[in-house]
């Protein structure tokens, strides 16, 4: 358009000045345009370079998690061992002292009579 402009106005000679400060003013919009579209093209490449960077630490917190979660669940399943283990003693020492108490009724038995 710049450039029409431009040429129009030379085509025109002293009666083409109005098309030359319309060139001007065209030339000077298209620079303004292209300068502000790089500046748009920089801060969008901008965004993407922190975009990508949130991404990554997102991911690392996601495996952080999915790791903790393995520890979580292997502590659980070890609680659970311990109670039932805890359980099992429990039942045997009551087992033996059920059977301390019968052996001290024989002896006590044996020993009266």
């Amino acid at each position: 358009l710049a450039l029409n402009a431009t040429i129009e106005a030379a085509r025109a000679g002293d009666a083409g000045k109005g098309f030359a400060v319309v060139a001007s003013e065209v030339k000077n919009l298209a620079t303004q345009t292209s300068k502000a579209t790089d500046d748009i093209a920089t801060e969008i490449g901008a965004v993407q370079n922190i975009s990508s960077e949130v991404t990554a630490s997102i991911n690392e917190i996601v495996g952080a998690t999915n790791l903790l979660s393995g520890y979580v669940t292997g502590v659980a399943g070890a609680v659970e061992e311990q109670n039932a283990v805890t359980k099992d003693i429990s039942a045997n020492t009551q087992q033996a002292s059920l059977a301390v108490i019968e052996i001290s009724k024989r002896i006590r038995k044996l020993t009266t009579g």
